[in-house]
């Protein structure tokens, strides 16, 4: 249901994005979603997550009973991840313990950036994605 949501809001303001991961995985050697992932990711580029953001936050279209979260609009977020949140059920994750907004079944965000082509910057780049990786860290956390 909440893939659909997406898909349709991202159809009606050309938004484009990428199954990822398990869904990606499930569509191709299962034909469905994988029984055992419990979200869904999507890979969408900077600019496109920047259009969608506005739609769903400026435009004031996000559904009853659905949340949009990330960085920059929930007080201490500490996940890398960006998600559109079902709020009439729920999931325990870690790294929203400090989080003011719900945590229920979600569609997470992996937004790309492109990397820099000149060997200095990409350096630089690198570097300070370790630093903001290691900061956020404590936060994210990832069960193997």
């Amino acid at each position: 249901k909440l893939l659909l949501e997406i898909e349709n809001i991202c159809k009606e303001h050309d938004i484009d994005y990428f199954l990822a991961y398990g869904n990606s995985l499930g569509a191709i050697r299962h034909n469905r979603f994988l029984p055992w992932d419990d979200d869904i990711d999507i890979l969408i580029t900077r600019d496109n997550w920047d259009k969608l953001k506005n739609v769903i936050e400026i435009d004031g279209i996000l559904p009853e009973n659905r949340s949009f979260v990330h960085n920059d609009n929930t007080l201490y977020y500490g996940n890398l991840l960006a998600r559109y949140v079902d709020d009439n059920t729920t999931n325990i994750h870690i790294s929203q313990a400090l989080a003011t907004k719900t945590c229920g079944q979600q569609i997470e965000f992996f937004i790309l950036d492109p990397k820099p082509t000149d060997e200095e910057e990409k350096k630089e780049y690198i570097d300070l994605f370790r630093v903001y990786s290691d900061l956020i860290s404590p936060y994210f956390i990832v069960i193997k």
